[in-house]
């Protein structure tokens, strides 16, 4: 199977840090990890949330594999291989190399939450050589750098928390735990592309405008009042422009309107939710739409499936 990634497509998040403490169903302890064969690479893959209330030094030396932290709640501090010291917030994505030293420290009592990523990626043999790997050579960075996924000039980055994004992480990981056969051989790329779309947020805060920054809040005021049934004049009447000059400036940025992007906002949460075992019926409601009927219809036009029926859900 041949494996193409396009990280500048798929899912676009809102762009604003939560504001409110991260919802319950996110504070957990659940990481699995598994062993899978696909695409000619043995790959040890693990993704989920980890609380570490109780950590000092999480961390000294050169891991054992390539591992990318999100941290959701708590502070700290990471030394790179140059001694370099970044301050860890939440909102920091940092990277565990398997070529080069780093050093993790956890503040006592801030209650460390975080999103882990991990990967132990294996060529196979004839692979290997097609691509000068040595046996036993750490190869795991190399090679997620190499198909775009990660960017190890930047050890520590800043990325928006976004609840629709860890809601697909969560999917993710209950899918982990429990999938086999072909499903599970699609997962360690459903949790590069994840991973890619955090680099891009955090690259596309790093570089923002003024006018960048306007239709990000705007984006985040959508994400978090999909379960409102007000207006979008309504919900974004607290930005400090008017409302036609906002939606000319959301066009030309996004190549889709405001409308369009609140729609398919709640389809993917839909997804997210329907993968939870979530009814129809409850999605509907608890994403605004006045009955099923409706939510189903709009489903079906988005995805081209009916809700019940979405090859992604089971």
């Amino acid at each position: 199977m041949d494996v193409i990634f396009d990280c500048h497509q798929g899912t676009q998040y809102g762009g604003r840090m939560l504001k409110r403490a991260i919802p319950a169903r996110f504070s957990i302890s659940e990481y699995p990890h598994r062993w899978i064969t696909t695409a000619g690479f043995d790959i040890f893959f693990g993704h989920g949330f980890i609380q570490k209330p109780d950590y000092v030094t999480d961390y000294d030396g050169i891991y054992p594999r390539y591992a990318a932290v999100y941290v959701l709640r708590g502070r700290g501090r990471y030394t790179d291989a140059h001694g370099k010291t970044y301050p860890l917030k939440p909102g920091s994505l940092f990277q565990r190399f398997d070529t080069v030293r780093h050093r993790h420290e956890i503040d006592p009592g801030s209650n460390w939450l975080e999103l882990f990523w991990g990967f132990y990626i294996r060529p196979q043999w004839e692979d290997a050589a097609l691509v000068g790997i040595e046996a036993g050579t750490p190869c795991s960075t190399r090679i997620l750098q190499g198909l775009g996924i990660i960017n190890p000039a930047h050890p520590v980055l800043q990325v928006p928390i976004d609840e629709a994004f860890l809601d697909n992480c969560l999917a993710l990981t209950r899918q982990l735990r429990s999938a086999e056969g072909v499903e599970l051989s699609t997962l360690p790329i459903r949790g590069m592309s994840l991973l890619a779309q955090l680099f891009l947020m955090a690259e596309h805060k790093r570089e923002s405008t003024p006018a960048e920054d306007l239709v990000e809040r705007a984006c985040a005021i959508i994400r978090e009042t999909l379960d409102e049934r007000a207006s979008l004049p309504e919900l974004l009447g607290q930005l400090p422009v008017s409302y036609s000059w906002l939606r000319s400036l959301f066009q030309r940025k996004m190549k889709r309107s405001m409308e369009d992007y609140r729609i398919r906002c709640r389809i993917d949460r839909a997804l997210s939710l329907l993968t939870t075992g979530m009814t129809v019926k409850q999605t509907a409601l608890k994403l605004g739409y006045s009955d099923s009927f409706a939510f189903s219809n709009q489903f079906k036009k988005v995805t081209g499936y009916p809700p019940t029926g979405h090859p992604g859900i089971k």
